[in-house]
Order: C-alpha cells, then sequence, then structure tokens
C-alpha cells in the first residue's frame, strides 16, 4: 500500500520554541537583525549534526529545523526523553515529544483514505531499519524554498 507522508516535526519544533520564523540556534538569528549591506542577505544555517548517527552531545538529540529565512537544517536541541519508536502511535501536539531520539512523528496518508501518526525512524541504509523496512528518501521544505532530501524508514503497516 502507498502512503503519502507528511513529517509533524514542524509542530514539535513550535513546542520547543524553534521553526520557521524565528531564531534558531546554528542559524545567527534573523538577517534583518544583522548590520549593514548583508542584512537583506540570507544567514546560511548549517546542519549541526547528523539525524542517523545523533551525534549531538550528551542530553541533546539531532532534529531538523526550519531557519528565519526557511532554509531547513539538523541542529542540537534537549533531548526529550522520547521512548516510542518506529511504527508506535505519537500525536500531532504534545505526543509527538514521546518519539525517541533518532524518530520523528509523522502523518501518514494511504492514498485510498484516512490517516495515521506514527513515530518514523531517520535511516542512512535499509540496514538502519527495523523488521526488513526499507529506506527511502523523502523531502522536507520550508516556506517556498527548495526542499532538503532526508531518508526515513518506510511506514510500518
Amino acid at each position: 500500500m502507498r502512503f503519502i507522508f507528511f513529517p509533524i516535526v514542524l509542530v514539535l519544533l513550535a513546542a520547543m520554541g524553534l521553526g520557521c520564523g524565528g531564531s534558531s540556534p546554528g542559524d545567527g538569528g534573523d538577517a534583518s537583525t544583522q548590520g549593514g549591506a548583508d542584512a537583506r542577505a540570507e544567514v546560511v544555517a548549517r546542519d549541526e549534526c547528523n539525524l542517523v548517527r545523533q551525534d549531538c552531545p550528551a542530553g541533546m538529540m539531532c532534529i531538523f529545523s526550519c531557519s528565519s529565512g526557511g532554509r531547513v537544517y539538523t541542529t542540537c536541541v534537549a533531548d526529550t526523553g522520547g521512548t516510542l519508536t518506529h511504527g508506535e502511535t505519537c500525536s500531532q501536539i504534545g505526543n509527538s515529544l514521546l518519539c525517541a531520539k533518532g524518530n520523528f512523528c509523522a502523518i501518514f496518508i494511504p492514498l485510498d483514505g484516512g490517516s495515521r501518526q506514527s513515530c518514523n525512524k531517520y535511516c542512512g541504509t535499509s540496514a538502519d531499519c527495523p523488521d526488513g523496512l526499507p529506506c527511502m528518501t523523502f523531502a522536507q521544505a520550508c516556506s517556498d524554498n527548495p526542499p532538503k532530501t532526508l531518508d526515513h524508514c518506510e511506514f510500518a503497516p
């Protein structure tokens, strides 16, 4: 069965005080607050961590976020202590904080209708996925900017 996939991470980011439209760790703040001719230039957000390896310092977790200019990048934030893993049900508000490090809450919509919200694991290859599921690419975008390619384990049935 084919699914349409929508990450809910932006709701998580809003709950954590991150996301599009504000200053995010690692993006240098809003470009409009920078002085001189550079005030019109987008501050380029750089990836700080790896979503699969979760290589942030102790007590932190790697997530993707949106820079003030709408670019997708990865950043380290305080670990939420979530324990839900790939395929376990999460919700859009609040419970999205319950997905374990290396997972994010996503909405899956089958082509024949309905929907399900579930923790989804980041992967680099299919060997990173549980139960022999394949590692698949998805595009995450913020605002109208070009999307960034990320990988996740296929939706758990």
